[in-house]
């Protein structure tokens, strides 16, 4: 038998009930309770793929690959044929905690609290790519670096690797992160300029990425951004968080 602190896996389908709907552009999520084997209750995410089921069995694999190799991932209790039940991760999302920091620091950003909280997502999609890389022979890049994505408590969660794939470069992933954190609103604050400035040092002091090529795929999602927003941003150009 399993200890607790263990993946609880099911063999067959558990009973749950359905508590509420999360909102996903691609597919069904909802917030569970989990009926385990001695009738506790714990609160739990059910997933249901709408498209492909290969997204399905590719992102079943790499949350088991990534939980043995020692990421933070949600633990799996459970896969069906197009649904996944998975641990339900208690904090607060990385855009809440972002929001949170620039509404409490204003436009004078704290480096020291603010850089922790970046350090440790560049971190996680480090060891992300290190560990495909390690079992694919190839890294993959996170692909939808939205920030709804990640779950932040002591450590970061990355929360949905659907669209993680093994076609790109870090730098892509680097590019949206900046572009997003850019254009959350309110879109190009004080704050979050110097917030960008401080992601992209981490990224190339710390962590290598080619600045060049961050650059351009940082204003390559801006295009992207506002086409599927259909608006235009304007910023002060002489700003350079580069």
């Amino acid at each position: 038998m399993c200890s607790k602190s263990k993946v609880i896996i099911y063999k067959d389908m558990p009973s749950y009930t359905i508590r509420r709907k999360f909102k996903s552009r691609k597919n069904e999520v909802y917030l569970v309770d989990l009926k385990k084997a001695d009738e506790t209750v714990i609160p739990a995410v059910l997933k249901k793929y709408i498209g492909s089921r290969e997204n399905k069995d590719k992102e079943a694999l790499l949350l088991k690959l990534l939980a043995k190799e020692g990421l933070t991932v949600p633990k799996i209790y459970f896969e069906g044929s197009d649904h996944i039940i998975l641990e339900y991760i208690y904090g607060k999302t990385l855009l809440d905690r972002i929001i949170d920091l620039e509404f409490n620091q204003d436009n004078h950003i704290n480096n020291e609290e603010s850089c922790l909280v970046f350090f440790k997502l560049i971190k996680w999609l480090n060891d992300f790519y290190r560990i495909t890389e390690k079992v694919f022979g190839k890294g993959y890049i996170f692909g939808d670096i939205n920030f709804r994505n990640f779950i932040i408590q002591d450590e970061i969660y990355g929360i949905d690797l659907e669209d993680s794939n093994c076609r790109g470069y870090r730098e892509e992933d680097g590019g949206r992160l900046c572009a997003y954190l850019l254009t959350y609103s309110p879109p190009f604050t004080k704050w979050k300029l110097l917030a960008a400035r401080q992601a992209v040092k981490i990224m190339t002091h710390e962590f290598g990425y080619n600045k060049k090529l961050l650059k351009e795929e940082m204003n390559k999602e801006l295009y992207e951004i506002q086409k599927r927003r259909n608006i235009t941003y304007t910023w002060n150009s002489s700003f350079d968080i580069f």
